[in-house]
């Protein structure tokens, strides 16, 4: 049984990093910038989902939908339930995009056979987090935007903070899951370890805690030993192209706010778990 965190806010768990990007968006000419880049991108992403992926439905796939309903409850969700849409293909992730007329999560099928409950509840966790704080749109522009030489220029802003938000989605998901042994799955997944080999490395909370802390030690060693012009370059590709953030990087903050006292363990005990 997962407990339900009534009256929780982002705000409880977002990221600092967050918190200090936000500041860029305050503006009403930003504002007024971002809903035409948004309208642009949900021109070009309705395409794309309509004619890639196939709308799933309650009676059709049961076993998501409950999950997606907890989920919205264990995070005190309250706004609109969102369409899924799933795909055959091999991604890796589920990612919100939309607007507030009407949200998708997107799946591929690959994901929701591989993934255990737990995980899906990870994963649909960090996308309902997503949209709890108001960053879909942003999602969708950094997705969906033209990516063309000057305008990475004006997208990379909206990048950097999706990075940022993204931290906090996972903080979401772990809370959704309440466990780190799937979030940690989930993670290790992204950074392409197939999902019956995390399976067989890590059994408990315990072992996922243990082979996390030593995965970080090799990632801060690697980041000692690896600063160079390639690196940095791959470092700006990776955050100019991609939404989600650098993976070995969000594992390690999500393992560091799981073991912080004042980070997961405080917020479930402040909502009930005691």
């Amino acid at each position: 049984m997962k407990f339900k965190l009534q009256g929780l806010e982002i705000a409880d768990f977002m990221h600092p990093y967050e918190e200090e990007k936000k500041v860029i968006f305050s503006s009403l000419c930003t504002q007024a910038i971002i809903q035409n880049m948004n309208q642009l991108s949900i021109s070009l992403m309705k395409p794309f989902v309509d004619g890639v992926y196939i709308k799933a439905t309650a009676a059709s796939h049961a076993r998501i939908y409950r999950i997606l309903y907890d989920v919205c409850e264990i995070l005190d969700y309250r706004g609109k339930i969102p369409q899924i849409c799933i795909a055959h293909n091999a991604a890796n992730n589920i990612s919100p995009c939309g607007c507030d007329d009407l949200f998708y999560i997107t799946i591929s099928d690959y994901t929701l056979e591989r993934f255990d409950d737990d995980m899906m509840y990870y994963s649909l966790g960090n996308a309902v987090a997503m949209m709890k704080a108001g960053h879909v749109e942003l999602a969708t522009i950094s997705a969906y935007f033209p990516s063309y030489l000057m305008l990475d220029i004006i997208k990379k802003p909206f990048m950097d903070y999706i990075h940022a938000a993204d931290a906090t989605s996972d903080r979401g998901g772990l809370l959704a899951c309440q466990s780190f042994k799937a979030a940690a799955k989930c993670h290790l997944f992204e950074l392409g370890l197939p999902v019956s080999e995390a399976e067989a490395l890590i059994c408990t909370e315990a072992q996922a805690v243990s082979y996390v802390g030593k995965y970080q030690e090799c990632y801060k060693k690697s980041q000692r030993t690896m600063k160079n012009t390639v690196t940095k370059i791959s470092a700006l590709w990776n955050d100019t192209k991609y939404i989600e953030g650098a993976g070995n990087k969000m594992l390690c903050d999500l393992f560091n706010w799981y073991m912080n006292p004042g980070g997961y363990a405080a917020i479930m005990k402040k909502y009930g778990r005691r």
